[in-house]
């Protein structure tokens, strides 16, 4: 039966085809198969959508897939991902770093003379910290007792942004950099995990202090640790322009986890006020698991009655 029903209002959003066979419900009629540029206001009226400004384009004009994220309403960004490269968006701008030349000594690790030179060594005793190979620095704790590489680099533009490039092949690994020895005053002591970290801060006048730690009490490595350098920060990612289409994201706090089938997953972190971002393999170190049953049954053989009936004997777990 064909009817013609007068649609007054157009507030009830989009409907899958799949859902037009029923006619019967109200929301079915004031819902809509297709809305292209219409904006439905509360009380069902529509509205031709406002015109949009070119804010730039996304890496090398490529496709590109946008993961929102939310941490409040006055508190979000856009992550722009294509072809192995990821980019943030915030208040409509491209996330940047200022030129600046204050420089992290040895910072890629290129050789063990060049660790000892620039990396000063304060290993807890037990712990070991020491290069493992080309652009990579193993530290090893006791469980308990760390392994510690410190240095301490002048600041050349005091009260410019600066950002540290750390890349870490396997973590865990501990950070902190301060205005003093010890200190965490520029990036609160935080774990890194294994991916790519750009890490802002502002430091004062005089000298930034950056420590690496690890208790672990197995082998972690660190493969880079320099200042970034200036123009709009990128994050490598392993997502091709085919994977896109792919990806899966749910947002918690201020980590995005990222799923694509045939990659581990990933996780995207921002930390302090917005400018500090990774990319890193989520690993998680424990759980969620039951505990584990590790008791031994014990059972006594079963015995054929007259009956035909079964007894078991008693049964114990110890």
């Amino acid at each position: 039966m064909r009817q013609a029903l007068a649609l007054l209002a157009f507030n009830r959003g989009l409907i899958s085809v799949l859902g037009m066979a029923r006619a019967a419900p109200k929301r079915v009629a004031m819902s809509a198969e297709i809305s292209l540029n219409w904006m439905v206001r509360v009380l069902g009226s529509m509205m031709l959508r406002p015109g949009t400004g070119y804010l730039g384009s996304t890496a090398a004009n490529a496709a590109a897939k946008f993961l929102p994220f939310v941490f409040s309403a006055s508190d979000k960004a856009l992550i722009e991902m294509t072809n192995l490269l990821m980019r943030i968006w915030i208040s409509d701008a491209l996330l940047t770093r200022p030129a600046v030349t204050s420089a992290v000594a040895g910072g890629t690790f290129p050789s063990a003379a060049d660790l000892a030179a620039n990396w000063t060594d304060n290993d807890d005793a037990g712990a070991v910290s020491a290069w493992v190979a080309a652009g990579q620095v193993g530290f090893t704790g006791t469980g308990t007792l760390a392994a510690i590489r410190r240095q301490t680099v002048a600041v050349v533009e005091a009260g410019v942004e600066h950002a540290l490039r750390v890349v870490v092949g396997t973590g865990p690994i501990t950070i902190r950099v301060g205005s003093a020895a010890l200190g965490d005053q520029y990036v609160a002591e935080t774990s890194l995990g294994a991916g790519t970290h750009s890490l802002a801060f502002t430091p004062a006048a005089g000298n930034i202090y950056i420590e690496f730690n690890s208790r672990l009490g197995r082998i972690t490595y660190l493969n880079q640790c320099t200042i970034e350098a200036a123009g709009v920060v990128t994050l490598p990612t392993p997502y091709v322009t085919a994977d896109l289409g792919r990806l899966r994201n749910d947002q918690s706090a201020d980590i995005v986890y990222v799923a694509c089938k045939g990659y581990q997953q990933r996780k995207i972190e921002r930390r302090g006020t917005g400018r500090s971002w990774s990319v890193v393999l989520y690993q998680p170190l424990d759980g969620p698991f039951r505990t584990a049953n590790v008791g031994v049954i014990t059972m006594a053989p079963s015995v054929l009655t007259g009956n035909g009936t079964v007894s078991m004997g008693a049964s114990n777990l110890v």
